[in-house]
């Protein structure tokens, strides 16, 4: 099987044994479109600058923003944080720099993430601006 393949099939994207007119054919699924995440705006008005993991999360697919990108599959994992409302964004879509930050640090099963806390900062300017893992301030 050809390297994408094996990766579409791993994010279910591709069916090996769906055969469609003599030949294999890629699966589309729906996408999530956003949710009430955790964002920039969010981060900076509640002064926000560690999260505390609530859950293990999960691998979750966006439809992209812009014609021409592609999808992008985040994480996306529970956090609470000071200061937090009922209302408040519960959950978190990390970017893969977190995520690789946060395997670095606690290992690649994210059962053990559950109630460890993450120290937190706004990276890039415009509209490349994004929440990452202060990897140096995190333990």
């Amino acid at each position: 099987m050809k390297e994408s393949k094996k990766i579409a099939a791993e994010r279910g994207f591709y069916d090996p044994n769906r055969k469609v007119g003599g030949g294999d054919r890629m699966i589309v699924k729906k996408c999530a479109t956003g949710g009430n995440n955790l964002n920039i705006e969010h981060v900076v008005t509640k002064k926000i600058t560690t999260l505390k993991i609530t859950d293990e999360g999960e691998m979750v697919t966006y439809e992209p923003q812009k014609a021409g990108d592609k999808p992008s599959i985040k994480l996306v994992i529970g956090v609470n944080y000071e200061g937090q409302a009922t209302d408040d964004p519960q959950k978190w879509a990390m970017n893969n720099k977190s995520r690789n930050a946060l395997i670095d640090l606690w290992g690649d099963d994210t059962k053990s993430w559950i109630n460890k806390s993450a120290e937190i900062s706004i990276a890039g300017e415009g509209e490349f601006k994004h929440i990452i893992v202060d990897a140096l301030r995190t333990k």
